[in-house]
C-alpha cells in the first residue's frame, strides 16, 4: 500500500507516526494514572468518611449507655419507680424524666418494673402503659436480667440505637430504664454535616432513613455484595459505600458526590484531545513544510528527465542548487549531467 503513495504522503506519514501516536500512547497512560489516583483518594475519603460515621455513633451510643446508667442510679427515679410499682402512680416518675430529658436529646424513654410492665413511655407513644413484647425486644430483656446493655435495633417497628440499664433498690432489682434515639432522618443530617457525604440507615434490605431523600429508591441488593457502586440521584453523580453495624442486615449507606471527580476526568480527556489536534495540526505543517523542501527539487529533476527522454528537454537548463543536503547533490550532479 504504501508504495503506491508519493513522496509527500510518504513523508507526511512518518512525521505524523513519529510524533502523535509517541503522545497519544503517552497521554493515555497518564490519562490511566491519573483515573487510578483519583479513584485512590476517592477510596481514601470514604473510608474517613465510613470511620467518622461509625465512630459518631459509637460515641452517641456510649454517651446513652453513660447517662442512662448514671440515671438508673438516681435516689430519685429509684424512689418514684419503687412508689409506682406498689402504687400505680407514675407522676414522679413523669417529673424525672421530664428533667432528665433537658440534659440529653432523647426520643423515647422507658421506664419499667421488674415484670416488664410499662410504668412510663415518653416521646413517641407518649404516656403508653402495658406489657412490653420482650421476644422482639432483647436490649430491655438483658436490663430486665439485671445486666446493662446498649444495641442497634428496632422499636415501633423503626430502627434505634436502644440503652437499657437495670434499677435496684438495696441491690433489688425493682425495674430498668432504658432510652431510645432514632437512626432517623434527623439523625442522619447532622452527619452529612459533619463528614460531607450523604448518610443513609438500612434494615434488612430497605433504607430507613436519609440525609438525602433520593438514597431511599437506592437498589441495595448489589451494594450490599460488593460493598459499593455508583448511582445518579437527582442530578448528580454518587459513589455508594456500605459499611454494616450490628447485624449483618442493616448498617450505614454513605453516598459521597462524585461530580467534580467526573468533571476532572472529563476535562482532563479533552485536554488530551486538544493537545493531540494540535500535534498533529503542527506535525502536518512541519511535514508539509520539509517535504515541499524535498519534493520540489525532485520534481524539477523528474521533469527535466522526463522532457530529456521525450526528445524535448532544453539540455543547457539547470536547476537550482538551494540545499547541500541529498536533494543538493542531486541537482547539483543533474547540472554537471547537461553540462557535458
Amino acid at each position: 500500500m504504501l508504495k503506491n503513495l508519493t513522496l509527500r504522503w510518504k513523508i507526511l506519514i512518518a512525521l505524523l507516526s513519529l510524533s502523535v501516536i509517541p503522545l497519544v500512547v503517552s497521554l493515555v497512560i497518564m490519562n490511566g494514572l491519573i483515573e487510578r489516583q483519583l479513584d485512590r483518594d476517592m477510596q481514601q475519603r470514604a473510608k474517613g468518611v465510613v470511620n467518622f460515621a461509625l465512630k459518631n455513633v459509637e460515641t452517641s451510643q456510649r454517651e446513652l449507655a453513660n447517662y442512662i446508667q448514671f440515671l438508673a442510679g438516681n435516689t430519685d427515679m429509684v424512689n418514684s419507680i419503687y412508689y409506682a410499682s406498689l402504687t400505680g402512680d407514675n407522676e414522679q416518675i413523669k417529673r424525672v424524666v421530664e428533667g432528665m430529658q433537658k440534659n440529653i436529646n432523647l426520643n423515647t424513654t422507658l421506664v419499667v418494673d421488674k415484670t416488664g410492665k410499662v410504668l412510663l413511655q415518653s416521646g413517641g407513644d407518649s404516656g403508653k402503659e402495658g406489657e412490653l413484647n420482650l421476644a422482639d425486644m432483647p436490649t430491655i430483656k438483658e436490663g430486665l436480667a439485671g445486666n446493662a446493655k446498649s444495641s442497634i435495633e428496632r422499636f415501633n417497628n423503626r430502627l434505634c440505637l436502644i440503652t437499657v440499664a437495670p434499677v435496684k433498690l438495696q441491690a433489688e432489682q425493682i425495674g430498668a430504664l432504658a432510652a431510645v434515639v432514632f437512626l432517623d432522618d434527623a439523625y442522619a443530617t447532622p452527619l452529612k454535616n459533619l463528614s460531607g457525604a450523604d448518610v443513609a440507615f438500612y434494615d434488612n434490605g430497605k433504607v430507613e432513613a436519609a440525609s438525602l431523600p433520593e438514597l431511599r429508591s437506592v437498589n441495595l441488593p448489589p451494594l450490599l455484595a460488593d460493598g459499593q457502586g455508583v448511582a445518579t440521584l437527582g442530578s448528580a453523580d454518587y459513589v455508594l459505600y456500605i459499611s454494616k453495624l450490628e447485624g449483618k442486615d442493616r448498617g450505614i449507606l454513605l453516598a459521597i458526590d462524585n461530580t467534580e471527580n467526573i468533571s476532572a476526568r472529563r476535562h482532563f480527556r479533552l485536554l488530551i484531545f486538544v493537545i493531540v489536534a494540535v500535534a498533529a495540526a503542527l506535525s502536518l505543517l512541519v511535514g508539509l513544510t520539509i517535504s515541499h523542501g524535498i519534493v520540489r527539487p525532485l520534481f524539477a529533476v523528474v521533469a527535466n528527465l522526463k522532457e530529456i527522454a521525450e526528445g524535448e528537454g532544453d539540455l543547457t537548463r539547470t536547476l537550482e542548487v538551494s540545499s547541500h543536503d541529498e536533494v543538493g547533490v542531486l541537482a547539483e550532479n543533474f547540472n554537471r549531467f547537461v553540462a557535458r
